[in-house]
């Protein structure tokens, strides 16, 4: 996961070694605990929810599982299948009349690139994971490989029950698909959260943002395109990579963002 020290440097560390460091403020508050604690030896970091006291040598980037490449690539064939792209212009007419058809069909992120961005923010099995809006399901079985616990969410029947068969395809029992509106979605505690926000419109694009008030401080948010920078967000990080959004598309370049859910 990511924790920042005073001067806002980013920082990928594990979660479970963080643990040993946590620092008890019960009795204090942070101006307090820095004092006499911090020198050439030690780290001060938080996630936006708790702080730690760490050796520097400690400071090293964690790394997050690796997916061999044929994996990755085994993965993208599946989700640019005929079978994938049915399932994603199988909208049926009343939804499309109540929702920007754009924005339900529009495409995949690709794998190499979710796998960037996941392994960016130190992705591991001690996270969980949700796409909101993740159409038939591919960056959820991606970190799927990488986190304890990931979901995704759609309102289209049949991407959902495409997202189902993958994950069974693929033997991915930490994986969950919803059929939900986010409209009507209570997040929960989470600590990755990813939005393809390419074709969204601007409207659900802020009902998504002010749905990401709700996240725990510390959560990640990864954002295609669009900053959902707010005040409950800071953008902390972009980087472009290049991905089609179907198996007949040419590839193209795309901003991916990094946001950190503020603390209260």
């Amino acid at each position: 996961m990511l924790y920042f020290d005073k001067e806002h440097r980013i920082h990928t560390l594990e979660s479970r070694e963080m643990v040993q460091w946590k620092l008890d403020l019960s009795n204090a508050d942070y101006s307090q605990a820095v004092t006499g604690i911090g020198g050439d030896r030690t780290q001060i970091l938080s996630d936006g929810e708790s702080f730690f006291v760490l050796p520097k040598e400690a400071l090293k980037t964690s790394k997050s599982s690796e997916i061999p490449q044929a994996e990755l690539e085994e993965i993208q064939s599946f989700f640019f299948s005929q079978e994938a792209v049915q399932a994603a212009l199988s909208v049926n007419s009343d939804l499309l009349k109540s929702q920007d058809k754009g924005s339900l069909t529009y495409g995949t992120t690709g794998a190499k690139s979710i796998y960037e961005a996941l392994r960016r923010v130190g992705a591991s099995t001690d996270d969980s994971f949700l796409d909101i809006g993740c159409g038939c399901g591919l960056p959820v079985l991606i970190a799927s490989k990488l986190v304890g616990q990931a979901r995704g969410v759609d309102i289209v029947p049949s991407m959902v029950e495409f997202g189902q068969r993958a994950a069974t395809r693929f033997g991915r029992e930490n994986t969950e698909f919803l059929l939900a509106n986010i409209r009507h979605l209570e997040l929960g505690r989470v600590d990755i959260v990813y939005v393809a926000a390419t074709t969204l419109t601007e409207e659900l694009r802020e009902t998504i943002k002010e749905k990401l008030s709700q996240l725990r401080p510390g959560a990640v948010v990864i954002t295609l395109t669009y900053s959902f920078q707010s005040d409950a967000l800071v953008l902390v990080d972009t980087f472009k990579s290049p991905f089609a959004w179907w198996g007949s598309s040419e590839p193209s370049v795309h901003d991916f963002l990094i946001h950190i859910r503020r603390a209260s």
